[in-house]
Formats: structure tokens, sequence, C-alpha cells
């Protein structure tokens, strides 16, 4: 089994992005195109995640406060929002 610091140093080519819902809703990688070799990678390293519990919870915490982030930015605009319609 190949290691997470092994699967994240490797050199990926430049991730173009695509266009994404303003709802927020994304499709899943395979529906978004992108060739075979970037998802295996991905599967490979989700998998290494999920077998390692240090990196899993590494992971999670860093989802999280990303999404608490997220939460604050979007409150913070329809606060924005709300001030410039009176």
């Amino acid at each position: 089994m190949v290691s997470i610091k092994t699967l994240l140093e490797q050199q990926s080519p430049p991730i173009v992005l695509q266009s994404v819902s303003v709802a927020g809703y994304a499709a899943p990688a395979q529906v978004q195109g992108g060739d075979a070799t970037e998802l295996a990678r991905m599967a490979a390293l989700a998998e290494a995640i999920l077998a390692d519990p240090q990196a899993l919870a590494q992971f999670s915490d860093r989802v999280y406060d990303r999404l608490e982030q997220d939460m604050g930015l979007m409150q913070e605009r329809a606060g924005y929002s709300r001030r410039t319609r009176m």
C-alpha cells in the first residue's frame, strides 16, 4: 500500500475548474470528466486516508474548518445584503 505522503507528493497536472452550480451542487468526479489516471489517484488517496485513523481525523477537521469558514462568509454576505437594501 502506498503511503499518504507519497500520494500527496506525486505531481499532477494543473486542475482546470469547470463551471459549478451557483447553488453549490457538484457532480461526482466521474461525471465532471477528467482522465482515468487522476480518478485513480484520487481513489488511492481516499483509500489511504480511510485506512489511517489519524489522517482521517485530520482530514475531517480540515473539512469542518472549511465548512465553518464558508458558513461565516455566507452569513456575512447575507448581513451585508440586508444592510444595503434598507
